[in-house]
């Protein structure tokens, strides 16, 4: 496994090739609805020696305007020459042609932080050119880290259930939930609002005529729609008739699942799986029965994350 890096600096004033509205309008949405952006050729420095077709390809933002990977993709067409991109300069430079497979709105791209804890055996901090190569240890890292990782690579829960990674991996997982479940409801109509910083037990407000219903959106990598709730989105689960759970399965095969499930269905599939002790006094007697503590007991142990169960 390894990855061609390619890099992107929009300069001084954050305009060069992209502002990042240019980048969200030409990158992000045309990616999200399917559609290739236009312009795949993308310089790549000195390595071209060492670069073939069906690389795969992670796009790293560069400058003072916050760095990390915005993009992932394949290598379409091996190195070539052409005019050089910087006008100022004789001569040609070598290109490859890229397909890209997903991008990220700037604000949610994987910093240079992350990149540095799950991927350290790689000197993100002496990137200078376009075209570095990342293979070996470092390359099997940002392959989990991507969800890219190949059978036997990518570190896996036994058995078909979700697959829990690290927490950038997790984030990955759930902006590509994200994207799926808003493209789908607006291909049938609806109108999709993003509330899922408002801490409101749902993610997404979607509204079609009269219509309106508050969507909870989760995804994971394995083929069952198993998941976990925070007491915030298990109270709304019960509360709100029109809170819904939607689970997007397999999210990185290339054919995912989606499966949608009522507040009801949920609330009655749940099952505590997580606790938290708030003091020490009676929590032995609280654990050996939770569903018959003493009030002492209940009130040091409380649940905090809820899983549905696979089997109702």
């Amino acid at each position: 496994m390894r990855y061609v890096l390619l890099t992107w600096n929009p300069g001084p004033h954050n305009e060069e090739q992209y502002t990042p509205e240019q980048w969200l309008e030409e990158m992000v949405i045309p990616l999200r609805s399917g559609d290739q952006p236009e312009g795949d050729r993308w310089s790549i420095g000195t390595n071209w020696h060492v670069i073939g077709e069906a690389d795969p390809v992670c796009m790293l933002r560069q400058g003072v305007h916050g760095r990390g990977i915005v993009a992932m993709g394949v290598i379409t067409r091996g190195p070539f020459t052409a005019a050089h991109w910087n006008t100022a300069k004789d001569g040609d430079a070598h290109y490859v042609n890229v397909a890209w497979h997903r991008a990220m709105d700037l604000n949610q791209m994987i910093t240079l932080d992350e990149l540095e804890q799950a991927v350290p055996g790689f000197a993100w901090n002496k990137v200078y050119s376009s075209g570095r190569i990342i293979e070996g240890e470092p390359a099997d890292q940002l392959a989990a880290l991507l969800g890219q990782a190949p059978p036997g690579k990518q570190p896996r829960k036994k058995g078909p259930g979700p697959q829990y990674g690290s927490a950038e991996h997790n984030r990955l997982v759930e902006l590509e939930a994200m994207a799926i479940v808003t493209g789908g409801y607006e291909d049938e109509g609806w109108t999709v609002s993003d509330v899922s910083k408002q801490n409101l037990g749902w993610d997404l407000e979607v509204r079609r005529g009269r219509s309106v219903n508050c969507v909870e959106v989760k995804g994971a990598t394995g083929p069952l729609p198993e998941f976990f709730l925070t007491p915030n989105e298990h109270r709304a689960a019960a509360e709100k008739s029109n809170w819904v759970a939607v689970v997007i399965t397999d999210i990185f095969t290339g054919e995912p699942g989606w499966h949608e499930l009522s507040g009801a269905d949920v609330v009655a599939a749940a099952v505590p799986t997580q606790f938290r002790v708030t003091s020490c006094s009676s929590v032995i007697s609280a654990a050996s029965d939770y569903a018959g503590a003493s009030r002492a007991g209940a009130d040091t142990l409380r649940s905090t994350r809820w899983r549905p169960r696979h089997d109702t």
